[in-house]
């Protein structure tokens, strides 16, 4: 009885031992491993239920919506499941298809039917998925990147400052040449944060107009005076007359420098901008 017990337990053993061998390759004995049709990678935590892709086409919008949702669920004690948005890739044209995004808004924004090449959400990593108005993000984004183009301009001020005090009598012209180059990098960013500000407004749904009107204009009325025609001689001449050494040349493009720094500086005196960046905790 017990010699029959043990024959039977030991096929049932060996079986058991031949379904827990590790899949080897090189072994055609050994068994297939199981299909696993979301293997583990930067498609699966982007939520996309697709076959797995390389991790530079993956855009970060997707990616974005679950750190913040997983963060709200920390905060408030909950880890309850959340719909992730489904994505649909095109890996021969490198295109995503947009319309598959579960959010309503961007569906009816876009209209479901446009697609964009993946390329062009490096600019929009940072933009806020949500554009009404009467969210608080939203809110708060705006002031923030308001205050990041004010804070560039400020910038812009305080260099042509320092340049109209230097005296080009002096052995001052290396200075002259750093603060030249600096400017441009000054200019640049503040072109592109004014840019950057413009568009969000425009994306904006919801907004008051007159609060609409303030900011463009205030936009518009910086970006004329970074556009003036001192400065633009500035940024021109001013390096050539510093390479060549001759004061007297330097001395005028300062003078205009210092014409320059007042236009600039009587925008940044806007106190309504001021204050609404103020009234939204923001210190300046």
């Amino acid at each position: 009885m017990s010699s029959n017990e043990n024959s039977d337990d030991v096929p049932e053993q060996r079986q058991i031992v031949r379904r827990s061998r590790v899949y080897n390759p090189r072994d055609p004995s050994s068994p297939e491993p199981p299909y696993d049709p979301y293997p583990p990678g930067i498609h699966a935590q982007a939520g996309c239920a697709t076959r797995p892709i390389s991790a530079h086409i993956v855009p970060q919008a997707l990616i974005e919506p679950i750190r913040l949702h997983r963060e709200e669920d920390e905060l408030a004690g909950t880890s309850s499941c959340r719909p992730v948005p489904q994505c649909d890739f095109n890996l021969e044209s490198d295109r995503w298809e947009e319309d598959q995004l579960e959010n309503p808004q961007i569906k009816s924004q876009w209209k479901g039917s446009e697609t964009r090449p993946v390329a062009n959400f490096a600019r929009r990593q940072q933009r806020v998925l949500r554009t009404d108005w009467k969210h608080v993000d939203v809110q708060i984004t705006v002031w923030e990147e308001l205050k990041k183009v004010l804070e560039a301009a400020e910038i812009v001020d305080v260099t042509l400052n320092m340049m109209k005090t230097l005296n080009p009598d002096t052995k001052a012209m290396w200075l002259l040449k750093f603060h030249t180059t600096s400017l441009t990098e000054y200019l640049e960013d503040f072109e592109s944060r004014a840019e950057y500000f413009n568009e969000m407004l425009l994306e904006l749904d919801g907004i008051h107009p007159d609060l609409f009107t303030e900011c463009s204009n205030y936009i518009s009325q910086l970006k004329d005076v970074t556009h003036s025609r001192e400065l633009q001689a500035v940024q021109v001449h001013l390096p050539k007359a510093v390479k060549n050494s001759d004061a007297q040349k330097v001395r005028f493009y300062l003078q205009l420098a210092g014409e320059a720094k007042k236009d600039i500086a009587v925008v940044l005196n806007n106190n309504k901008v001021k204050t609404l960046l103020i009234d939204n905790g923001f210190t300046l």
